[in-house]
């Protein structure tokens, strides 16, 4: 199992670093590479790799429910994952399409049964980073500017 892992993580490895020696960029829709990167802080090169995966239903229409009830419209819920890693503080960047500087965005995650507000450390076009500190769904809220 040990040596199963060792060689997963050497292959990502190798896969990461190919791709950043060619340039290689992941990016969609119109926007290039220097807009996309020119709001997006520089925290520090990593490997670890998480998911967002769609929301159970009731999760979904939980947080949606928690939108309402703050007076503000749900922008995106997803499970948060990272396979073999144990989060306990992160400061994660959040692709988040809807999102623009001066938005007042707040990001709550469902912690045992409870929504509890996260906290948002900045909010650039397109990007949202949050302090995180365990795995399980995550609700981008934005509220009405005051």
């Amino acid at each position: 199992m040990k040596k199963t892992l060792c060689f997963i993580l050497i292959f990502i490895f190798i896969i990461t670093t190919a791709g950043c020696a060619a340039g290689q960029t992941d990016t969609t829709g119109t926007e290039t590479e220097e807009e996309i990167n020119a709001g997006t802080p520089v925290v520090g090169a990593s490997l670890a790799t998480f998911s967002l995966t769609a929301p159970s239903s009731s999760v979904l229409n939980s947080a949606s429910n928690l939108a309402k009830s703050l007076g503000g419209e749900l922008l995106y819920c997803g499970t948060m994952s990272f396979p073999g890693m144990n989060v306990t503080a992160m400061n994660m960047n959040f692709t988040v399409a809807e999102a623009k500087e001066g938005d007042n965005i707040v990001v709550y995650q469902l912690q045992t049964d409870k929504w509890t507000e996260l906290t948002v450390t900045s909010i650039t076009r397109g990007h949202v980073a949050v302090n995180v500190s365990q795995l399980g769904p995550v609700a981008f809220i934005r509220l009405p500017r005051s």
